[in-house]
C-alpha cells in the first residue's frame, strides 16, 4: 500500500508585502535547480484582486503523480495568525524515491521562500492529529508549537524557541550524529531523520524519539 505524504511549507505574512515580487523572489531563488524542480515555465501569479487568497499551481510543473501549490494571503491590518501564513504544497505517494531527491532541493526552496517551518507529513498520521486539533483535544499555535515531528522537518530561530526553547545551534548539537542530516538553513535548523520512505508505524515512533533529544 502506498503512503501519502504532503510538503507542506510555511511563510509568515507581513503587512504591506507585494505579492508578486515575494513570488518573483522565490522563483529567482530556485532557478539554479535541476528541472522539474526549478519550476520553469510556472504560470504568473494570478491578481488577487477582492479575493482573501491568490494561488497558482506547480501541478504541471512537476513529476506525473504529483501535486503542488503556491499560496499567498491577504495582507491585512492583522497578520498574527498561521491562517495568515503563505503557503507551497507538494503532494506524493511513496514508492518513486522522491524524498530523497526532495532532501537536496529543499534548503534551497525554504531560504528562497523564506520559510518559518517546514516537514513532510504521512497524511495517515497528520490527518487524525489535525483532527483532534479541531476537536479542541489538543490545543497547537503553528507559529509556537510543533505537531508533530516528522522524518524531514525545518524550524526558525523563533519557533526553535518557541517550541523547544533551544537555538537552531543548540539543536544541531543534540541531532549531529544521531540523524541523516543536520544542518542550518537560513538562520534556522533543517533535519532529516532518515530519507528512506518508511513503514507507518516506524514513522510514528520518529516524533517521540526526537523529542527525547530536545528535551530541556
Amino acid at each position: 500500500m502506498k503512503i501519502e505524504y504532503s510538503v507542506q511549507m510555511e511563510r509568515r505574512a507581513l503587512a504591506n508585502e507585494d505579492y508578486d515580487l515575494l513570488y518573483d523572489k522565490f522563483l529567482e531563488g530556485i532557478k539554479d535547480l535541476p528541472n522539474t524542480w526549478n519550476l520553469a515555465g510556472v504560470k504568473p501569479l494570478p491578481d488577487i484582486g477582492a479575493d482573501v487568497i491568490t494561488s497558482v499551481s506547480i501541478t504541471r510543473i512537476l513529476r506525473r503523480g504529483m501535486k503542488g501549490y503556491i499560496y499567498y494571503f491577504y495582507r491585512g491590518d492583522y497578520l498574527n495568525d498561521s491562517q495568515d501564513d503563505d503557503r507551497l504544497i507538494i503532494e506524493f505517494k511513496s514508492g518513486k524515491g522522491l524524498t530523497k531527491e526532495l532532501v537536496e532541493i529543499l534548503p534551497t526552496y525554504i531560504s528562497a521562500f523564506g520559510a518559518y517551518f517546514l516537514t513532510i507529513g504521512n497524511y495517515s498520521i497528520s490527518v487524525p492529529n489535525w483532527d483532534k486539533v479541531v476537536d479542541k483535544e489538543i490545543e497547537y499555535h503553528p507559529r509556537k508549537d510543533v505537531l508533530r515531528i516528522n522524518a524531514i522537518n525545518y524550524y526558525d530561530r523563533e519557533l526553535c524557541r518557541n517550541a523547544f526553547n533551544l537555538t537552531p545551534e543548540e539543536i544541531l548539537e543534540r541531532l549531529t550524529g544521531k540523524v541523516e542530516i543536520a544542518r542550518i538553513v537560513n538562520d534556522g535548523i533543517y533535519f532529516v531523520y532518515t530519507s528512506e520512505e518508511l513503514p507507518e508505524e516506524e514513522h510514528r515512533k520518529i516524533d517521540a524519539i526526537v523529542r527525547s533529544w530536545l528535551k530541556n
